[in-house]
């Protein structure tokens, strides 16, 4: 029987590839495994919590049922002794779980279990206690042999590795997920650059055009042609303007601005072409401060936000909230930072309950040019991050498919006279 088990114990080995497939399918097979080669009613892993007041349960197979169940939490303080002895001991075997006395405290689980003698390992990282694998054997009162402890043990081994390396591979692919967005942030920063360039030599050759568009008029040319490169060049002229808004250059009046009168007037506004069954709700402190901030930039981000949630859920109902407040800006890293240092801060969410994004389709939402609509330029949110760039404030994305989208966005209160233009 012990080369039975040395030879489970090297294929569970070889099939432990956390990389190839989820650390909790990793520990499933394992658990199954165990309780067939030790002959035991449940083989379950426990992990603890944040504060280590409690452990809960990952997986819990039952080998009669041929069942995986979760979720269940065993609390420290209703079984210290047992909590007490996985952090000094290899393993824990309880022969007898009525009479061992690290078992005072579990009683109600293991009656409702039937579990009458336990063989649990401790599982470790970097040499800490975090959880624990348990061999629950139902029926009578059970001595387990020198090799099933050693079994045992292994299995421990087993699931602490699978357990460790997924951590591993879970930090590379953040690391890799936070590379990534560096360079994107880059890119952005780079093509906001090149934007607010272009807008002011495209706005030069503009001011030629409209100068000789002037005295071919004086001069009393048919004014047919004349009109229509007239309209051509105000397009131009806003795309000039949005181009600047976005790459954060565009001028600005900053003043104090009076936020919830300014939501109030732009909600009633787009009340108007609600879809059916959509609803607006506005939240506010009432002793909510003032932003400095340029009025029209303002209204631009209000506007392009709340016009965004409304138009991403057209065919449902739903509601689309808005959330003002107070605070000292983001509590963590938000999806974009333009802010020198924290300080007082007013921040304007807006929800909807729409179909939600994907991670790749959030982050690309605010390049400009980027649309998913029939109908649209690509610059609504855009134009948001650059007027929040602009104003060296901070904006948020969180979204998920099916699960609505939240975008919210911090503007500094307190006066800066750099950052007016």
């Amino acid at each position: 029987m012990e080369e039975h088990a040395a030879r489970v114990i090297a294929a569970l080995g070889r099939a432990a590839d956390v990389e190839a497939r989820s650390a909790l399918d990793v520990i499933r097979a394992i658990t199954e495994t165990a309780a067939r080669t030790l002959s035991v009613g449940r083989v379950n892993v426990w992990l603890y919590d944040g504060d280590r007041t409690a452990i809960t349960c990952i997986d819990d197979y039952d080998d009669e049922l041929g069942e995986h169940t979760s979720g269940a939490v065993l609390r420290a303080a209703t079984a210290p002794a047992y909590f007490a002895a996985l952090e000094v001991l290899r393993e824990v075997a309880a022969f007898d779980t009525t009479t061992d006395p690290r078992t005072k405290g579990l009683g109600r689980y293991l009656r409702a279990h039937r579990v009458s003698a336990m063989l649990d390992v401790p599982l470790l990282r970097s040499g800490h206690v975090v959880g624990v694998i348990c061999h629950e054997h139902t029926g009578e009162p059970r001595v387990f042999e020198p090799w099933e402890r050693g079994f045992a043990g292994a299995i421990g081994d087993l699931v602490s590795m699978a357990l460790e390396t997924e951590r591993r591979v879970e930090a590379e692919r953040e690391r890799r997920h936070l590379e990534e967005e560096v360079e994107r942030r880059d890119r952005i920063r780079s093509l906001g650059l090149l934007a607010a360039g272009a807008a002011h030599d495209f706005r030069s050759f503009l001011t030629i055009i409209r100068a000789n568009v002037d005295r071919i008029r004086a001069d009393g040319v048919d004014g047919g042609s004349i009109d229509a490169i007239d309209r051509a060049s105000d397009r131009a002229e806003e795309l000039c303007a949005l181009l600047l808004t976005w790459s954060g250059q565009a001028p600005r009046d900053n003043r104090p601005v009076s936020l919830r009168p300014l939501v109030d007037e732009l909600v009633r506004l787009v009340s108007v072409g609600l879809p059916d069954g959509v609803t607006l709700r506005v939240e506010a402190p009432p002793d909510l401060p003032d932003p400095e901030v340029d009025a029209l930039q303002l209204r631009q981000v209000v506007l392009n936000l709340l016009s965004n949630a409304i138009e991403s859920m057209p065919t449902k109902a739903g509601t689309v909230s808005v959330d003002l407040g107070a605070d000292d800006g983001p509590r963590r890293p938000p999806t974009w930072d333009f802010r020198a240092e924290p300080g007082p801060s007013v921040r304007i969410s807006v929800r909807d309950d729409g179909a939600g994004m994907t991670p790749g389709s959030s982050l690309r939402a605010f390049e400009p040019f980027y649309t998913t609509k029939e109908r649209g330029t690509g610059f609504g949110l855009s134009t948001v991050l650059g007027v929040v760039r602009g104003h060296a404030g901070a904006l948020d994305v969180r979204s998920r498919p099916g699960d609505g989208t939240t975008i919210t966005v911090w503007l500094p209160v307190y006066s800066n006279p750099s950052r007016t233009t």
